[in-house]
């Protein structure tokens, strides 16, 4: 990556240096079986990524916003595709769409749209780049519901695990009993499938 010339790439090192990581890990994930633990990526989703997240209204918005939050904190950015997205967590993706623009004209998600490019085969698309802001709100939560400062997972984890992480993050964070009154019905199905398969903590 050092060798590159400056006219062939100009991505910021702390970029490039973690692009080339998870594309590692990737490797290693799908192709090297018990190799991966050399490997993981940590992102820390903080107490107040969980106000921020509770201000939402929406189930799709809380979705997006967490998946978002969670690849911004140890990337910088998010490019998790809209499918990607709606496979982890169950979602369509015209629902996903629609959200993701209405939190780019709230403000709250700026979106850089993937460049459309032909290769051998046809055209492919760049993945969009999103970044959250978080602005300065009134606590969602009392005072005396904090646990925690933070709580850290592996965010590609949440392919797989996308809800088992999601609740998990919640109540690691702050008090359950606080944290259930602002859930939706939506997340309440979810906690009640997963507690039910016996998974939730």
């Amino acid at each position: 990556y050092e060798e590159q010339a400056e006219e062939i790439s100009n991505t910021p090192y702390r970029e490039g240096m973690l692009d080339i990581r998870n594309s590692i890990e990737w490797v290693y994930t799908k192709y090297i079986p018990g190799k991966v633990d050399k490997f993981r990526m940590t992102t820390k989703f903080t107490y107040s990524d969980l106000q921020f997240l509770l201000h939402q209204r929406g189930f799709a918005k809380r979705v997006l916003l967490f998946d978002a939050l969670a690849w911004q904190n140890v990337t910088g950015k998010c490019t998790s595709t809209l499918t990607y997205l709606s496979e982890a967590a169950g979602l369509t993706r015209l629902s996903l769409t629609r959200v993701r623009k209405q939190l780019e004209e709230s403000g709250i998600l700026s979106v850089t749209y993937g460049k459309a490019h032909r290769t051998e085969d046809g055209f492919c698309r760049d993945h969009s780049v999103c970044r959250v802001s978080l602005p300065q709100e009134a606590a969602a939560l009392p005072a005396d519901a904090q646990l925690k400062p933070f709580t850290e997972f592996n965010p590609m984890d949440l392919k797989n695990d996308f809800w088992r992480i999601y609740f998990h993050a919640l109540f690691d964070l702050a008090d359950r009993s606080k944290i259930m009154p602002y859930l939706c019905k939506r997340e309440r199905d979810r906690l009640a499938a997963l507690e039910k398969a016996g998974d939730a903590e």
